[in-house]
């Protein structure tokens, strides 16, 4: 039995964002060449701002996804007591702490792409992004993003509901 303690780490923040790499791959580097390629006599220059067009297309909706997940995790920590089952939640920012057991939580859900839930390979650039409402029966609710933890799985049995959707913005 152990305590785990989970907040905004690089390595987290770099797991979800390198995705994004393959995509700079793609439109930066292989777009131009296989375009040079089907198109000798065509200057690569042409290819270059449909490149970045695609690119940046794939960019603007992971960038927004990551500074809203840092905006609601920016300052928190959660505590994960194995042993006592219980869950402490620090808000560096509005000095709060906040501890319940796992039998005060009504229910969580786990918002996620498809991919994602189904540990399949992942397509979109924001796939490997995820975030976990945990409603408590005192009516407090704390949101959990990718962030923190890649994947928040409590052992809560039937409370734990997990959601697919293409787009993981948390509301």
């Amino acid at each position: 039995m152990a305590i785990f303690e989970y907040k905004i780490s690089r390595k987290n923040e770099w797991s979800n964002f390198k995705s994004i790499l393959t995509y700079v791959f793609v439109f930066v580097f292989l777009t131009p060449l296989m375009f040079h390629f089907r198109f000798p006599e065509e200057s690569i220059v042409d290819v270059i701002p449909i490149s970045m067009i695609g690119f940046l297309i794939f960019l603007i909706p992971v960038v927004i996804l990551h500074l809203k997940y840092f905006s609601i995790n920016e300052n928190l920590v959660l505590i994960y007591d194995d042993f006592n089952r219980s869950i402490t939640i620090v808000s560096k920012k509005e000095n709060t702490k906040s501890n319940f057991s796992l039998d005060d939580i009504k229910s969580v859900f786990h918002y996620m792409t498809g991919p994602f839930g189904e540990k399949r390979m992942h397509w979109w650039p924001w796939d490997s992004y995820n975030y976990s409402i945990i409603y408590l029966k005192d009516n407090r609710k704390f949101t959990i993003t990718s962030l923190m933890n890649e994947r928040l799985e409590l052992p809560i049995g039937d409370k734990y509901n997990v959601i697919t959707k293409f787009y993981p913005y948390p509301n």
